[in-house]
């Protein structure tokens, strides 16, 4: 497999896990805000911030904090995941404890679709 195909593939499933992870958001915090009201009724602009913020700076944070794991652990003994989830921790912080908490889920979810889900795209 070549190096573009595997990036592709890399992308792709970042981009298969930020779609996942903004409805899983956007559900759970849909609820916590508007208790009294339907999951889908009550959106704001706040879930436009999320969207953008997931699509712009998480799949491109996901994506390099995967590459320099697999560099750095070829290079070294550590294990890559745990470069890979260090290194999501460290641009999570970036903007605040918030953010820490959603790049440390989003990688969850990332290892979870990399693991148990194909992601195929045309």
């Amino acid at each position: 497999m070549s190096m573009q195909h595997s990036l592709q593939n890399i992308y792709q499933r970042k981009l298969a896990v930020s779609a996942a992870f903004i409805v899983i958001f956007s559900l759970l915090l849909s609820k916590f805000s508007y208790p009294d009201l339907a999951y889908f009724a009550g959106v704001n602009h706040m879930y436009f911030f999320v969207i953008v913020a997931i699509s712009i700076y998480g799949i491109w944070a996901s994506l390099l904090s995967d590459m320099f794991a697999s560099i750095i652990s070829d290079r070294t003994r550590i294990p890559e995941v745990y470069l890979a989830a260090l290194l999501h921790i460290l641009a999570g912080l970036v903007f605040g404890l918030g953010t820490l908490a959603i790049a440390f889920s989003f990688f969850l979810l990332d290892r979870f679709f990399m693991k148990y889900i194909n992601v195929f795209f045309l």
